[in-house]
């Protein structure tokens, strides 16, 4: 992924409206620092002047704003992943539930298809 250069208070105003359009809670540059402060790696462009250059990696940007809103409660996890595989991740403590878990992926697949199918809007890959 590719960077994203701001001025200092155009990123802050990026982050808060983003934050406050995905939770309703309007943060400030103080308020956004605490609440990451413990991750130093994402409050650190929270620290950049008004007018200084922030540079930013997009997949950075898109972790700071899913802290953000894990922290205010807004999502259940500041990690958003890929379905399939966290159900996998999570049902596969033993062969027997990993194999169940596929069994219905599998199923889930397969009534997508022919959902798709029978909509006329053309076929998933997959």
């Amino acid at each position: 992924m590719g960077s994203i250069i701001f001025r200092g208070r155009q990123f802050v105003s990026a982050v808060s409206e983003i934050v406050g359009y995905k939770s309703g809670i309007a943060l400030s540059r103080d308020q956004m620092r605490s609440m990451v402060a413990e991750h130093e790696y994402l409050a650190a462009e929270l620290l950049a002047g008004d007018d200084e250059q922030v540079v930013i990696r997009s997949e950075e940007f898109h972790e700071l704003i899913l802290h953000l809103l894990y922290r205010l409660g807004n999502i259940p996890s500041p990690h958003i992943g890929f379905p399939p595989t966290d159900l996998l991740n999570k049902h596969s403590r033993t062969r027997a539930a990993r194999m169940i878990t596929e069994d219905v992926l599998e199923l889930a697949k397969d009534h997508l298809l022919e959902a798709s199918d029978a909509s006329g809007r053309g076929r998933a890959v997959g």
